[in-house]
């Protein structure tokens, strides 16, 4: 597919166990990071996340590396380390003006990103949330594709209102951000949806 998967395989004697020992609760989540509790491993991050915020951003490069680093940059996200996470908004997560972020520190993040070599080509990026009850989690989409910004903006609409449809939760709004660009040699559109305590 376009996007690649990774995953991680913990050690089997590894545990993942709240600071009590037994299963974590809300006050073990909202914490910080919990610590493994067998031979002193550190455990998962789980972190509930209270913010977040849409970013879109375009650029041109030498490389489709670079292209990419430049289209973070663009967004606003580029000296961090993205931590690419699926569809999911925390409940009682605020949208917040974009984070000023430490460099270097890893930062969950909904993505979707195109690059392209073809001189001319549109391609777009966009990302939207779905926000549903008070209280209740909400949905992120991101599309990217050699469309324009508005179809591309049209396609996450549509993807997070069929995301609740299926649900059969109630949606009370969809934010959306997305962007657009003409390749002169090498370029890459991408929009997030940056996620953060």
């Amino acid at each position: 597919g376009q996007y690649g998967q990774t995953s991680v395989a913990l050690p089997q004697d590894a545990a993942i166990a709240a600071p009590s020992g037994g299963p974590y609760n809300d006050a073990d989540l909202t914490a910080g990071f919990p610590r493994s509790t067998r031979q002193g491993r550190p455990g998962l991050a789980l972190e509930i996340l209270r913010k977040f915020c849409l970013v879109a951003g375009a650029a041109e490069a030498d490389t489709r590396l670079t292209a990419f680093d430049r289209a973070l940059l663009h967004a606003g996200i580029g000296n961090v380390n993205l931590l690419k996470v699926s569809s999911i908004l925390p409940p009682h997560a605020k949208e917040e003006n974009h984070p000023h972020i430490t460099p270097g520190l890893l930062v969950p993040t909904a993505y979707g990103a195109i690059t392209s070599e073809h001189p001319g080509e549109l391609i777009a990026a966009a990302v939207a949330v779905g926000i549903g009850d008070p209280g209740e989690y909400g949905v992120i989409m991101e599309f990217s594709g050699r469309v324009s910004r508005e179809k591309a903006e049209d396609a996450v609409r549509g993807m997070v209102e069929e995301a609740f449809s299926y649900r059969e939760r109630h949606l009370a709004r969809v934010l959306v951000r997305g962007v657009e660009y003409r390749v002169e040699r090498i370029g890459c559109a991408l929009a997030a949806c940056v996620l953060w305590s």
